[in-house]
Formats: structure tokens, C-alpha cells, sequence
């Protein structure tokens, strides 16, 4: 255990010129930096790019209970099937329009639902059970942190990307402001990489730092 996520300590200490781990003593800042990275990673990719992530949870549904707690590890949901119906998700600040508006009215065959908080709920339902029915949440999972004995859960295309974003916390820590940026910059470069591949559409061909991708502030 611990194998990948070694070496991506070594690479960070590498990039920051600290093989000999004179400024940063030990590994636990390096490796709270890559959890950080691959939790933010997590968030400013694709759907499409979170395989690695995906989870399903299975919860059966209980007569006239409209609220169901979510996985802890729960980052965003993908879909969510009630009864095996693809629920359709409803944005909680319009809550009231499934009350007014009479072409919303959701059912046991038309399902909405709102996340709130730690719950999935389907509001105006008031649901049956006559079985084993359950409700699914097809979600993206909140990765675990990344230690000398928990691997990253992102896959290795990703890591180098993670260590940038560590890279950009070292010098942030070290008050370096003007090299964190640009490691930053460097950083939401590899994320327009990674989902541009995973987008439908041409993939950009070039590679990261390449000024044409003009990712940065400005286009500088």
C-alpha cells in the first residue's frame, strides 16, 4: 500500500527542489496538499471524467418516508432512480413551483427530487412500499485522503495534475505568491486537458503550458 502516493510525494519534493526535505520536514504536509488536490480535482472535472469515482447507493424505500439520508462520501449525484424511475432533479430555490405550477405534479411515476443537506428528498410524495422497491443514487464519491497507506483514487493520468496543485500550496505556504500562481495557472490548464477529452469534441492537441490554450486571466 502507499506505492503511487510515495512517488507523488517525491515528485512534488522534486518539483519544489526539496529532495532533501530541508524546508518541509516531514511528508504529512505534502500529502494534505495532494489530498486537496485530488478533492478539488474531483470538483472542477467532467462527470465523464470521474469514473474512478462512481458509486451506486442502494436504499429501500419506506411507506410514507419522503427523505433519505446520502452516502457519506457523497460529492454530487449523476442520477437518481425511484422505483427504477429516472427521478428528474428539481433545484431547491424553485421548491414552490412544484406546488403552483399544475403541469409539475410529481408522482410514484413521475419522480423529482431535491438534495438538501445530507438527504435526497421527493417532495408532494408520499411513497408506498408493496415490496423490496428502492431508491438508487448513481453519485460521484468524495475521494478519501491520500496517506502512506491510502493510494490516490484518481488514476495515474491524473496525478500529475494533483501534484501541481500540491506544487502551488508549497509555495503558497512559503508566501511565493507570484510561483503559486502560476502553478495554479498550470493547474486549471491540465483541467481543460483532461475534460476536453472527455467532452464529445476535438480534444486540444497541444500540451499543458502551451500559450495557445490561453487559460490564463486575460489571455496572458
Amino acid at each position: 500500500m502507499g506505492a503511487l502516493a510515495t512517488a507523488m510525494v517525491a515528485a512534488v519534493r522534486q518539483r519544489i527542489a526539496d529532495q532533501g526535505a530541508t524546508n518541509i520536514k516531514t511528508d504529512t504536509t505534502l500529502y494534505r496538499f495532494l489530498s486537496e488536490g485530488q478533492r478539488r480535482l474531483a470538483e472542477d472535472l467532467s462527470d465523464a471524467a470521474l469514473y474512478p469515482l462512481a458509486k451506486i447507493d442502494s436504499t429501500v424505500i419506506q411507506a410514507a418516508v419522503a427523505a433519505y439520508d446520502l452516502p457519506a462520501d457523497f460529492l454530487r449525484e449523476n442520477l437518481v432512480l425511484y422505483k427504477g424511475i429516472r427521478s428528474r432533479r428539481w433545484e431547491t430555490v424553485d421548491e414552490d413551483a412544484l406546488r403552483r405550477n399544475a403541469q409539475l405534479t410529481p408522482s410514484e411515476t413521475v419522480p423529482f427530487h431535491i438534495i438538501w443537506g445530507n438527504q435526497v428528498r421527493f417532495p408532494r410524495i408520499v411513497p408506498t412500499q408493496t415490496g423490496a422497491e428502492t431508491i438508487e443514487v448513481w453519485y460521484y464519491c468524495i475521494p478519501p485522503e491520500i496517506s502512506a497507506s491510502q493510494e490516490p483514487l484518481l488514476l495515474v493520468p491524473y496525478h500529475n495534475t494533483i501534484e501541481t496543485f500540491a506544487v502551488a500550496r508549497c509555495f503558497e505556504m512559503w508566501e511565493d505568491y507570484d510561483v503559486a500562481a502560476i502553478e495554479q495557472a498550470h493547474y486549471l490548464e491540465e483541467c481543460l486537458l483532461i475534460n476536453s477529452r472527455y467532452s464529445g469534441k476535438v480534444a486540444f492537441d497541444g500540451v499543458p503550458n502551451d500559450p495557445r490554450l490561453e487559460i490564463l486571466a486575460g489571455g496572458q
